[in-house]
This record gives structure tokens, sequence and C-alpha cells, in this order.
């Protein structure tokens, strides 16, 4: 089952992502950064991974992020969106 933390996560992905993705999120061209300042891994569910509480990011995407041209930082929207559906489906 997945932890409560993970899903309202998941959920907020799934609200933010779509206008990032798109291009309509009012940002002027610049990247937003998922981190809502919750700042704690855990193991998912089910997985040897570690993703962030807050965001769905793993260290190496968080240690990263302000180095990351914005294409790649929309990469890395595109794969917590897919983070998001699947720990939204699994529970």
């Amino acid at each position: 089952m997945t932890s409560a933390a993970y899903l309202r996560a998941a959920r907020r992905i799934r609200r933010l992502a779509p206008p990032i993705l798109a291009g309509n999120d009012g940002a002027g061209g610049s990247t937003p950064s998922p981190c809502n300042s919750v700042c704690r891994m855990d193991r998912v569910p089910g997985s040897s991974d570690d993703w962030c509480l807050g965001c769905l990011r793993t260290l190496d995407e968080i240690a990263s992020w302000s180095t990351l041209e914005p294409a790649r930082q929309r990469a890395i929207w595109l794969a917590l969106l897919a983070r998001a559906e699947q720990l939204v489906q699994e529970d």
C-alpha cells in the first residue's frame, strides 16, 4: 500500500505537471522546481528506489536541478508525472 505522503505528492504532481509540460504555467520560459519544501527521502513501496516524499524526485534529480537545461527539467517533470500515476494506480 502506498503511504499517505506519497499519495499527497502524487496528487500535487498530477495537478501541477500538465500546465508546466504544456508551457502554460506562467513561469515565463523557466521551468519551476517541483520542490515544496518537504524534503524527506523515503523508500518507494515495492522498490529499491528512494524518492522525496514531497516532490517524488530522486536525490540525483534534486541535486542536479539547478544546473539542468530547461528541456531536461521538463523531462524530469514528465518522469514525475509517470511516478505519480504509478503511485495512484497502485493504491
